[in-house]
C-alpha cells in the first residue's frame, strides 16, 4: 500500500502525542545543602560589597589590561546621561 506522505504522518504523531503530555508524578522538592548561612544583611549594604578591582586578585596581566582598556573607553553613568541628553536637545532643535 502506497500512501502518500502526508496521510500516514497524521494517525502516527497523533498517537504518539498524547505520550509527552502524561501527567507525571510530584516530586519533591531537593534538599540544598548550602556550605554556610547566606548573611542575611549582605544585601543591605552591611559593608559587604564586592572589591572595585576585584579582577586583580586573579593576577593576569592580560585580564588587567583588558578591563583598563574597557573602562577607559567606557563613560561614566553621569557621562552617558549627559550625552543623551545633549543629543535629545539637538534632535529637538531640528524638529519644526
Amino acid at each position: 500500500m502506497n500512501l502518500p506522505r502526508t496521510r500516514w504522518r497524521l494517525p502516527i504523531a497523533s498517537t504518539f502525542a498524547p505520550i509527552g503530555c502524561a501527567p507525571q508524578p510530584a516530586h519533591p522538592p531537593p534538599a540544598l545543602n548550602a556550605p554556610f548561612p547566606w548573611p542575611i544583611g549582605a544585601a543591605e549594604g552591611s559593608g559587604n560589597a564586592p572589591d572595585e578591582h576585584r579582577w586583580r586578585a586573579l593576577q593576569d596581566p592580560a585580564v588587567d589590561a583588558l578591563v583598563d582598556a574597557a573602562l577607559a573607553g567606557s563613560p561614566a553613568l553621569a557621562q552617558a546621561l549627559a550625552r543623551v541628553d545633549e543629543t535629545q536637545a539637538g534632535l529637538s532643535r531640528r524638529t519644526p
